[in-house]
């Protein structure tokens, strides 16, 4: 007697976790993209961000913002300096993300960082403390 198998599921196949690595004079970034949820990029980022290392950060942000993504989650938590120019990417990001209806959230945690947010003005974006509340969804609001 045949029994009837179940019909095959087909899965959406995983983009592979990609390890981007910078390093120049000393100071480096390391890199890593991540899909952990359907239509969301985790961005994981460890170092140092300023002149040396932001193009090759900037090379990795920039397209994500350009696909059919809702979310781009970048994971600061590893950040031990942003330069100034990093934060003017952090803040053409958002405005980018904003304008294309990609929702921007960050994942900051040290002193470094959530200072230079605060004294650059950026404290006001969506900021969370690790990456699986960035992953979250949004609370709704009830009227």
């Amino acid at each position: 007697m045949q029994q009837n198998a179940p019909p095959a599921t087909r899965q959406e196949p995983k983009p592979p976790t990609q390890w981007r690595t910078a390093s120049r004079t000393g100071s480096g970034l390391q890199l890593r993209v991540d899909y952990p949820v359907p239509g969301v990029t985790a961005i994981t980022i460890a170092g140092v961000i300023d002149e040396a290392t932001l193009p090759r950060l900037a090379e990795l942000v920039r397209p994500r913002l350009t696909g059919v993504i809702g979310a781009i989650v970048l994971d600061l938590s590893a950040v031990t300096f942003i330069s100034v120019s990093g934060l003017e990417l952090l803040k053409r990001t958002s405005m980018d993300a904003s304008s294309r209806g990609i929702s921007l959230r960050l994942v900051a945690t040290t002193h470094a960082v959530l200072r230079a947010f605060r004294i650059a003005g950026l404290d006001r974006l969506e900021c969370h403390s690790d990456v699986a509340d960035a992953l979250s969804p949004p609370a709704r609001t009830q009227f």
